[in-house]
């Protein structure tokens, strides 16, 4: 589990540092320049070791990836490069604020992952003697 969280906090940072930059470059009118413009790279690569940690977290012995974690794992990443790929043609209300916006971008993707991770149901196994 340590190495979860350290996976989650890199990618905190890398995606922070990432914002950060490519906002401040816009401000001044010029594109994503230097490492910044390869940094996306890196945190995929990161974003699906933490998965496949996250789809192998429980259990002692050997890790063995299941149908259903694979499908799990399958279904996440499609989430995540169907919304890298439609993102740009989302077209901006102007009468809603990009506060609201980013927040409905970060809730709905969070949720859906957060629900397949976390399954609703309890499951009762009863063991026989």
């Amino acid at each position: 589990m340590p190495l979860v969280f350290a996976l989650a906090l890199l990618i905190l940072a890398i995606s922070l540092s990432t914002l950060f930059s490519m906002e401040n470059s816009l401000e001044e009118g010029r594109g994503p320049q230097g490492v910044m413009l390869f940094m996306t790279i890196p945190l995929m690569v990161l974003i699906a070791a933490l998965m496949l940690l996250m789809a192998n977290r429980f259990g002692r012995g050997p890790k063995q990836l299941t149908a259903d974690q694979y499908s799990t794992i399958a279904l996440m990443m499609a989430m995540f490069i169907i919304g890298m790929i439609i993102e740009p043609e989302i077209p901006r209300l102007p009468e809603l604020s990009d506060d609201l916006i980013g927040i409905a971008f970060l809730l709905v993707p969070t949720s859906l992952i957060a629900l397949l991770i976390f399954p609703l149901g309890q499951k009762n196994y009863d063991e026989e003697e």
